[in-house]
């Protein structure tokens, strides 16, 4: 999952800017979503195997197009406070999660484990949907790009 995740988040980049980072979020979202609802059905060691390294391939797009919507969103000179929060809300995220879901497998076993992931995987998929909704009607930038606000008249 690790690796897979490394190598989304490094060609993430090289997406087409036709593909907008809103759209990009709600799709990566929705795979992800789509494999932790697949995960605790699949019958074998392998498929479960093959099941983390898509969940990566999802992680590490979202994550990187999820940093790019905040890049953008920064208020000038607040680039690095909204990083810093990113950054932090993922750190303290994993580790609520890691406790709540390795407790949950410790009590229940590995299926209730496995279930639990798609709980987080789509309220993911809403918060894309939700930000989706929001931005259309906007022109959303490039990724990387600002976008200058209108003169007021």
């Amino acid at each position: 999952m690790g690796a897979t995740s490394a190598l989304a988040a490094i060609t993430v980049g090289r997406l087409p800017q036709r593909f907008p980072v809103a759209a990009r979020w709600l799709v990566f979202a929705g795979a992800m979503a789509a494999v932790a609802l697949v995960m605790p059905h699949v019958p074998s060691l392998a498929g479960v195997a093959v099941c983390f390294a898509l969940v990566g391939v999802a992680v590490g797009a979202s994550v990187v197009t999820i940093f790019t919507i905040g890049a953008d969103a920064a208020p000038a000179g607040r680039l690095a406070t909204t990083m810093t929060l990113l950054s932090s809300g993922i750190i303290i995220g994993q580790g609520i999660a890691v406790a709540l879901v390795g407790g949950l497998a410790d009590a229940a076993g590995a299926m209730a484990a496995l279930t639990a992931v798609a709980v987080p995987s789509a309220l993911g998929l809403v918060l894309a949907a939700v930000h989706l909704v929001l931005v259309r009607g906007r022109r959303e930038p490039a990724p990387g790009t600002a976008v200058a606000s209108a003169p007021e008249e």
